[in-house]
């Protein structure tokens, strides 16, 4: 496991007595992508608090440093992103070592499957689960790469193109247009199923992005996206999963 000099367990740990040495090990950072792996391992030690295998540490990868492009980095996810997740319970046959999880919802689809059990999180049911990776696919080619694009021509491009900043911001309230009409077709809050699971926690990280960026006046990446346009956005970001991923991890990016 790389970094493991600077490996940080997470507050709810000492909450877990069984724990042991983790074997989860998240390479993350405070931004939306970041926040959503980190909020369901949260979630799924709360909601299995007898499974060891759950015990995580993870690592805030410093941007300012390039660690996301060191050979230790490179080795768990050869694109040099986070998130990324070393799990120690499986063994890759072809190494030996760790098996290595990358793209934030390949991960989160590599932990529902392989912890939780009960599909408290997940779905049984093949059509509730073809859903499910619909909206995570959504999210994850759709919402993230717009809205990222749209903070990067808003606040980080070395020149105002106005036509970028108008396209990106254009695309994201469309996007979140989407999300809005999927919370509302469902009988509670939840894009599928009727319950909160995977899809929501992927959905949430983007939308909680947005508002942190709308709080203070003037700062908003996409103007029109305030809580007041989309009532059924950050829905859930008073959940145990969010507010101990918060507390983790240094709030970079958002």
């Amino acid at each position: 496991m790389p970094y493991t000099q600077s490996a940080k367990l997470p507050e709810s740990h000492s909450k877990f007595a069984n724990d042991g040495e983790p074997k989860l090990h998240l390479l993350t950072k405070g931004t939306p992508n970041g926040l959503k792996v980190h909020a369901l391992l949260e979630e799924l030690r709360e909601a299995y608090p007898q499974n060891a295998k759950l015990a995580y540490d993870f690592v805030d990868i410093q941007f300012d440093k390039k660690e996301q492009k060191s050979p230790e980095f490179l080795e768990v996810n050869p694109n040099g992103r986070i998130p990324a997740l070393v799990d120690d319970n499986v063994k890759d046959p072809a190494t030996g070592k760790g098996h290595n999880v990358f793209e934030s919802a390949s991960i989160l689809i590599w932990l529902v499957e392989n912890y939780d059990t009960e599909n408290k999180f997940w779905f049984k049911d093949p059509i509730l689960r073809s859903k499910a990776i619909s909206w995570i696919f959504f999210g994850h080619g759709g919402v993230g790469p717009m809205q990222g694009q749209a903070n990067h021509f808003f606040r980080y491009a070395p020149e105002k193109i106005p036509y970028g900043i108008k396209r990106y911001q254009e695309e994201t309230r469309r996007l979140f247009d989407v999300v809005e009409d999927g919370l509302k077709a469902g009988k509670g809050e939840y894009l599928v199923g009727d319950k909160y699971s995977i899809v929501d926690i992927s959905s949430e990280s983007f939308s909680l992005a947005q508002h942190n960026h709308t709080s203070t006046p003037g700062s908003e990446v996409t103007p029109g996206l305030e809580s007041q346009t989309y009532p059924k956005n950050r829905y859930l970001s008073s959940l145990p999963g969010w507010t101990g991923s918060r507390t983790d991890l240094e709030q970079t990016g958002l």
